[in-house]
């Protein structure tokens, strides 16, 4: 994003730009992603807190965004702190960016956004906006409508700053003076004016005048030019079709059951008991020794997991958090890590479980079963996709009658 500012932005507008984000950035609290205590925030910007559940649905979308681009990636490396340090890095400028967009006036009209949204290629059927495909594909990633507009949202107000810099920049007296000595200035130049060349005399003959076309007759070629016949039919011009039968419907739901699935998901805390790259014998032994005496305590009586996360974890992405990890699906976590997080029910605490970022102690929230939504929930969407494709086919069918 910032590389965009910079390719769109020079001078002045750039100076302005980076003086309002530093002023933000004072104001930004960054001593609770790194500093136990008991905030639900992991960072700060301005007035807005970056929330443990917002970072962790960004880490989740970071993921499936790696592994979609690159299937062959390391899970190792989307589980380590440096790849969480990098999202939250880009939650953070990405927040600055909406601070200074909302202090410049930046906004987004709800006509822009519903233009933006039924242009995205995965929310679209045959071309077209598809509400059932919107909702499922929100649905697959965790999100809500409400929450996915306000997301997009933030996105198009950092789009528009640009623009906002550019129609609220202030010229200093320095480049008005600059501009104004320039085009007072002028010029002292030589020059020599060379009269038009004679046409040579003498008669052109055929055969030079057939050789010269010959040569050149690429300058001579008009261009191609087709001839067409077409009709301007138009939906609105078809008469409307019937309305689709509940048993169409019904066909309709069976046949597309996969578009209308929730996956499965699981919400998880752990405490991480760090482990350094190549580490030592003796290293390995005593974080071992330390993860033992912590799996000892979150399974004795009573336990307060969290506040054993707060007091004991090393993820310092967690850690304030009371070691959550919010909501996860298949996919998103180191192979072990996942296999002892889907043994677990609801409110058990595993043994510690070995990964490349060191032992992990892990606890089960709670779970969401892998479920189809039912047929009265998407009916009017399936009655939309009817109409539509009947439509298009009258329209067809008009044009070639």
């Amino acid at each position: 994003m910032l590389t965009l500012l910079r390719d769109k932005l020079s001078g002045w507008f750039a100076k302005i730009l980076f003086g309002l984000l530093i002023i933000v950035f004072s104001f930004f609290g960054i001593e609770g992603y790194f500093v136990a205590s008991h905030a639900t925030w992991v960072a700060r910007v301005g007035d807005h807190d970056v929330g443990g559940q917002e970072f962790q649905d960004a880490l989740n979308r970071a993921r499936q965004q790696q592994l979609q681009h690159n299937p062959q990636i390391d899970p190792k490396f989307l589980d380590g702190n440096v790849f969480k340090q990098d999202v939250l890095e880009g939650l953070i400028q990405r927040q600055m960016l909406i601070n200074l967009g909302g202090e410049l006036g930046v906004m987004v009209p709800d006509s822009l956004l519903r233009r933006e949204i039924a242009q995205i290629p995965q929310f679209q059927v045959d071309g077209k906006f598809d509400p059932a495909t919107y909702t499922a594909v929100l649905a697959a990633n965790g999100l809500t409508p409400e929450r996915f507009q306000e997301m997009e949202r933030g996105d198009l107000s950092v789009q528009l700053l640009p623009q906002a810099l550019g129609d609220s920049s202030i010229v200093p007296q320095s480049e008005i003076d600059g501009y104004l000595r320039l085009i007072g200035q002028t010029r002292d130049f030589s020059y020599v004016d060379l009269p038009v060349p004679q046409a040579a005399s003498g008669t052109v003959s055929e055969a030079e005048i057939g050789a010269y076309y010959k040569a050149h007759a690429q300058q001579y070629m008009s261009p191609e030019q087709v001839s067409v016949q077409y009709v301007d039919l138009g939906v609105d011009n078809v008469p409307a079709p019937p309305a689709p039968s509940a048993e169409e419907l019904r066909a309709l739901y069976a046949k597309n059951q996969a578009r209308f699935v929730v996956p499965s998901q699981y919400e998880v805390s752990h405490i991480l008991i760090a482990l350094p790259k190549n580490a030592t014998p003796a290293q390995k032994a005593a974080a071992l020794a330390q993860a033992q005496k912590v799996d000892a305590l979150a399974h004795a009586p009573g336990a307060n997991f969290a506040a054993l996360a707060r007091q004991y974890s090393d993820d310092l992405g967690s850690k304030n958090l009371g070691g959550s990890l919010g909501w996860l699906g298949l996919g998103d976590t180191d192979p072990a890590f996942q296999a002892a997080m889907i043994a677990l029910k609801p409110g058990q605490v595993s043994a510690p479980v070995l990964t490349s970022d060191g032992y992990h102690i892990i606890e089960l929230q709670a779970e969401r079963a892998g479920v189809t939504k039912p047929f009265a929930e998407v009916k009017d969407a399936l009655t939309w996709i009817t109409s539509s494709r009947r439509a298009a086919r009258n329209t067809v069918t008009s044009l070639a009658s």
